[in-house]
């Protein structure tokens, strides 16, 4: 089993048309959508395409999305999940 987990900020070099698909393909485990930038709506749109392309290609990525320090985490298959100030992370992907 792989120990190191690979995570990807997607922004607009990651829109041109093939390159989420290859990033997911070539084992992402957590795609990174920073808050800070860009719009809501290009926001939705990268996270709707994470859901597409991991359902097609059979992967499930975490989908991580932050606004500077808070940080929320996604499990395309599991419910949402918000972490508190001050507790400890523990990341376990299986």
């Amino acid at each position: 089993m792989r120990r190191t987990k690979i995570v990807a900020t997607l922004g607009p070099a990651s829109d041109r048309t093939g390159v989420l698909k290859n990033l997911l393909i070539a084992g992402v485990d957590v795609c990174r959508l920073n808050f800070s930038h860009g719009s809501p709506d290009d926001h939705r749109r990268r996270a709707q395409d994470v859901r597409a392309i991991a359902n097609e290609i059979g992967r499930s990525p975490y989908l991580l999305t932050y606004r500077g320090r808070k940080f929320e985490s996604h499990n395309l298959r599991r419910d949402r999940c918000r972490f508190k100030s001050g507790r400890s992370l523990s990341w376990m992907l299986n």
